[in-house]
């Protein structure tokens, strides 16, 4: 189990730009936001096994989730001047 979210998790991605960008992303979450992203896309958890983890609600987990992919979108967005 991940109980400290290290932002070496992301080296198993294949390109480095990739994990660069990602790792980027990331270090503009709050601390909560950067675990339950970890918790769930690198490490595969489950939102109920997140929130068993943290404590939480599972659908609080889906928020912070839901928040902290919006604003890893807008980080991308801005690096590589993407418009909707």
């Amino acid at each position: 189990m991940c109980h400290s979210p290290q932002m070496t998790d992301c080296y198993f991605l294949p390109d480095i730009e990739g994990r660069v960008d990602i790792e980027r992303a990331l270090k503009h979450l709050s601390w909560r936001q950067r675990q339950v992203i970890i918790l769930r896309y690198l490490r595969g958890f489950l939102l109920r096994e997140i929130a068993n983890v943290t404590h939480l609600t599972i659908e609080r987990c889906r928020q912070i989730e839901h928040e902290a992919l919006k604003l890893m979108r807008k980080q991308m967005e801005r690096k590589y001047d993407i418009t909707k």
